[in-house]
């Protein structure tokens, strides 16, 4: 019997999680993916975030609320490591004033090399091990 009601409330906790998106929609909130984008500004009193726009697009107000979750790299980050020049990319939703809000941001960490290969550089191997060697045949 207490598997059963474990079983049933699993159940039910699943189905409530899975509806988030569905019920965020009814209620009028619209979302949208943030692309990779550089930080021009960041107002810490208003917990606003201003990224580039893309070619021919303004700049984007985006608001920071409790709810926002902030990554760096694959580990959880806070406002104070938002910076002037740096790289971030999310999702993004739309609120009931009409502002964008930040749902979740994934802040550049500076360790990924974005910057293309250069003609004439050698390719590096993701294999430490060397090849096997072959023995001649007969």
């Amino acid at each position: 019997m207490k598997n059963t009601i474990i079983g049933l409330f699993t159940l039910l906790c699943a189905v409530v999680l899975g509806c988030g998106e569905a019920v965020a929609a009814a209620a009028g909130h619209s979302s949208s993916t943030l692309a990779k984008s550089e930080i021009v500004a960041f107002n810490k009193d208003e917990l606003t975030l201003t990224v580039a726009g893309a070619k021919g697009q303004k700049d984007q107000v985006i608001q920071i609320t409790s709810q926002t979750r902030l990554f760096l790299g694959k580990k959880s980050a806070t406002t104070a490591e938002l910076k002037v020049g740096q790289k971030v990319s999310g999702s993004l939703a739309k609120g009931a004033a009409g502002k964008l809000a930040a749902v979740r941001l994934q802040l550049d960490d500076g360790k990924a090399d974005d910057k293309p290969a250069v003609k004439g550089d050698k390719p590096t191997s993701k294999s430490t091990t060397p090849a096997p060697k072959k023995s001649p045949t007969k």
